[in-house]
């Protein structure tokens, strides 16, 4: 009985979420007059990278990206100061490759805090079916001039294959200052799964049932 419910506990959390598949974890970075304007690739990692330290007319005091904890497929983090003191802009970018499954929407939640200098902020995430590195189909966005959370569901056509997720920070300070940003994206399971999930929590609790009894007629 023991060994039922242990399977049926694994079929509910596999079914409930996607997977990955030998993911890696990206981090790249983006200012006009750095390395010709091109991103710049500063960090990899199986399930989880950082990086710190100068790049453009910026300091990163911050930027790293992990594969969950489950049910979050991609949580990224930005912590950036302008120290050039004449105004600029820098673009994080944090992507996650190889993820398998076949989600049909996914779930954005941007925070922003710490603004100052005047910094203003722009948090996207990105959905890429043919898992591409730094890019693919918009998900949601928000733009922030001070400290706030967003949060937003997208639908999209399920794939069967391999795909990435991307978080991408834009950060402008007119002067010295910066800001806080974090992304978290998560795989909304399909009503199917849904189904398979309720279906299975009552075969649990069946089971659960059952065991009670036989012990009760046994004592």
């Amino acid at each position: 009985m023991r060994t039922f419910l242990l399977a049926a506990a694994s079929l509910i959390a596999t079914a409930a979420v996607s997977v990955p598949a030998n993911a890696a974890v990206f981090i790249g970075l983006q200012q006009a007059g750095t390395n010709g304007g091109a991103i710049t690739q500063v960090a990899t990692g199986s399930n989880f990278a950082e990086f710190s330290g100068s790049y453009g007319t910026f300091e990163i005091n911050a930027a790293s990206v992990s594969d969950g904890p489950l049910p979050d497929l991609l949580d990224g983090l930005a912590q950036n100061r302008n120290s050039g003191g004449t105004g600029g802009v820098i673009r994080v970018f944090i992507t996650r490759t190889n993820i398998l499954g076949t989600p049909t929407a996914f779930k954005s939640a941007f925070t922003a805090n710490n603004f100052t200098g005047g910094a203003s902020a722009t948090v996207e995430s990105f959905y890429s079916a043919s898992n591409q590195l730094w890019t693919g189909t918009l998900l949601a966005t928000r733009s922030f001039t001070s400290g706030g959370f967003f949060e937003q569901t997208n639908n999209v056509a399920p794939n069967a294959g391999l795909y990435s997720l991307t978080t991408v920070f834009t950060v402008n300070a007119p002067a010295v200052g910066g800001s806080r940003l974090t992304a978290v994206v998560t795989a909304v399971p399909e009503p199917a799964t849904w189904a398979m999930m309720v279906g299975g929590f009552g075969l649990l609790g069946a089971a659960s049932r059952r065991s009670v009894r036989a012990k009760s007629v046994l004592a």
